[in-house]
């Protein structure tokens, strides 16, 4: 939790109680901030000028022909997004420990919380900059020269070895970490909802499409919810992909401890999604078993040190678990 966060959480000066007593009141004040934000949102955003919405009756291009129309910008929009999503989930899961490398683990609390505002702030800014300027490509652009050259910059005088004992080099690490956090994160079912909706499944056919979404809104919003949201999602997907067929992998174990409140919220989720009917296209798929031991907690071999985002040992298992069916239903 932010410092913010915790002091409300550690005490409550109304009835003068300790440890733990303001959990009520947090969840009121930062309800009541969300509230704000979203509603003021909701009235100064609007659609662009010149939006038509295509009708069911309209022809949509196909894979190829948009690829062949612009093939250089096709592939490498794809490749900036593969590498910056990639290697930007990697930094951020490491965020702790690279604080920690460069003397600045006392204050981890306090940059994890100005981490988050540049998380916040650059998908507001990004955006709000690429409406402005009518070209998304530019602004990709330079999200990618500003991660990649900091990047750079960081290896080659390799700032998170040195860090602690140059403060150059920690600004520089801390910059690093700042730009990062302003490109991706943290996708939530409402976030994968309005891309589904906008874009994201237009103008190409597939045949499979693998769906794991979720594991970021088990923070206290509802199961219920979720679910909700996770089988809107599938139903945009048949809508727009009607040929495709939909893997869908439940919420995957997290944290460490089997009954930690973020996995028994998604254990939740999971227990709806599995009897719900979500339709004779979806493929539902499990390799949790993999990932825990006997006693059902995440392996630390397999998980970062928040036990969320899994390592490479991890990936490797999930890209096995996964290959049959790309090689049933994709040739290979």
């Amino acid at each position: 939790a932010s410092p913010i966060m915790q002091a409300i959480l550690d005490s409550d000066p109304v009835t003068g109680a300790g440890q733990g007593s303001g959990v009520w009141k947090m969840f009121i004040i930062m309800g009541c901030v969300y509230f704000v934000m979203m509603f003021v949102g909701h009235l100064l955003l609007k659609k662009p000028d010149g939006w038509h919405e295509a009708s069911a009756g309209e022809g949509k291009a196909r894979t190829m022909d948009v690829i062949k129309s612009k093939p250089v910008t096709f592939v490498g929009i794809w490749l900036m997004f593969y590498l910056n999503i990639t290697c930007g989930l990697a930094l951020i899961s490491q965020e702790k420990s690279i604080f920690n490398c460069i003397g600045l683990g006392a204050s981890v609390g306090i940059l994890s919380s100005v981490t988050a505002v540049f998380n916040a702030g650059g998908r507001f800014g990004f955006s709000a900059w690429a409406d402005y300027m009518k070209d998304r490509n530019t602004v990709y652009k330079i999200i990618f020269a500003l991660s990649i050259g900091a990047t750079a910059l960081v290896i080659l005088t390799q700032g998170i070895v040195n860090g602690a004992s140059n403060g150059l080099l920690m600004v520089l690490c801390l910059i690093l970490l700042f730009i990062v956090n302003a490109g991706y994160g943290g996708d939530q079912v409402q976030h994968l909802l309005w891309r589904a909706k906008n874009g994201e499944l237009d103008g190409y056919k597939t045949k499979l499409v693998m769906l794991m979404i979720g594991t970021n809104n088990c923070h206290g919003q509802k199961p219920e919810d979720i679910a909700a949201g996770t089988r809107e999602v599938i139903k945009v997907i048949r809508e727009k992909q009607p040929q495709a067929k939909i893997l869908y992998l439940p919420i995957f174990p997290r944290g460490p401890s089997f009954d930690n409140r973020a996995y028994a919220q998604a254990r939740s989720v999971n227990e709806i999604l599995a009897k719900a009917d979500l339709g004779p296209e979806v493929i539902r798929f499990s390799f949790a078993d993999k990932l825990v031991d006997a006693n059902g907690v995440t392996r630390p071999e397999l998980f970062d040190q928040e036990r969320l985002h899994l390592t490479d040992a991890g990936y490797v298992i999930w890209r096995k678990a996964v290959e049959p069916f790309f090689k049933k239903y994709c040739g290979k």
